[in-house]
Formats: C-alpha cells, sequence, structure tokens
C-alpha cells in the first residue's frame, strides 16, 4: 500500500477582522492622517467607525417609508 499525505486541518478561527470598503479618496485621508499621527490605518478606521456608530441618527427617507 502506497503512503498516504497526511495534511491536518487547523480549528477555524475568527480574527475578528472584516473587510471596509471605503473611496480612494477617503482611504487617502486615513492613510494621510496614519502617518501624521502614528497610528494604524486599522485603528483610526475602527475609532472613526465606532464613534461614527454611537452617535448616528438615522432620519426618515423623503418618503417616510424607511425605516419602517
Amino acid at each position: 500500500m502506497a503512503e498516504k499525505l497526511v495534511i491536518q486541518a487547523k480549528n477555524k478561527t475568527s480574527n475578528g477582522l472584516n473587510p471596509v470598503f471605503v473611496s480612494a479618496e477617503t482611504h487617502g485621508q486615513i492613510k494621510a492622517l496614519a502617518a501624521e499621527t502614528g497610528n494604524s490605518i486599522k485603528d483610526l478606521t475602527e475609532a472613526f467607525l465606532q464613534f461614527a456608530l454611537a452617535n448616528n441618527v438615522v432620519k426618515s427617507s423623503p418618503d417616510g417609508k424607511t425605516p419602517n
């Protein structure tokens, strides 16, 4: 019987990171701020998004149908 190549599967891990897509202009602004402050793009983006999520107001659409 021929030898078999055994490949050990890895446990599923979650690094807790997901991509966020922004315009090239916004990315450039965050990149410039990262260079100016020494903070990573990731840390700045996380801070901006956390602030926005904690401090936003949802306004009804002009027709009043959204949000439900």
